[in-house]
């Protein structure tokens, strides 16, 4: 009987990991098809992650991103250089950011070791450009 636990244990994680694998695809697709960017910063504000179809919208290139501070980017003295501080110091909020040619509606989450310190931080910024027009 012991023997028959063990067979179908491997092939339970198995499957599970096949599912996650499969829902992880389907946010990609879904990522890459909507107007949106999800990005992750690290404690010194360099992009560290940066996907999404809203980039392509925006005319921005994720390589062009990565590995660059986002106060290069975005300004060092703009409300979202504001909304990204705040954030590092621990608040979630939500603003707006000019990037490329487009007007995103961003909303910003620390991320925190184990000791609540803040490590980082991701948002997703909504591109709403066409909203404006």
């Amino acid at each position: 009987m012991g023997c028959d636990i063990c067979a179908v244990a491997p092939l339970q994680e198995k499957h599970s990991l096949q599912n996650k694998l499969t829902q992880w695809d389907e946010w990609h697709v879904l990522l890459a098809n909507v107007p949106a960017v999800l990005f992750r910063l690290d404690c010194n504000a360099i992009f560290t992650q940066v996907e999404g179809g809203g980039l392509r919208l925006l005319g921005v290139d994720a390589a062009t991103l990565m590995g660059r501070s986002v106060f290069e980017i975005c300004g060092d003295d703009t409300p979202a250089a504001a909304d990204i501080r705040r954030a590092f110091a621990g608040q979630v909020c939500v603003g707006m950011m000019v990037l490329g040619h487009g007007l995103l509606d961003t909303a910003y989450a620390p991320l925190r070791a184990t000791d609540g310190s803040v490590i980082g931080l991701v948002g997703i910024a909504l591109d709403v450009s066409e909203r404006l027009v």
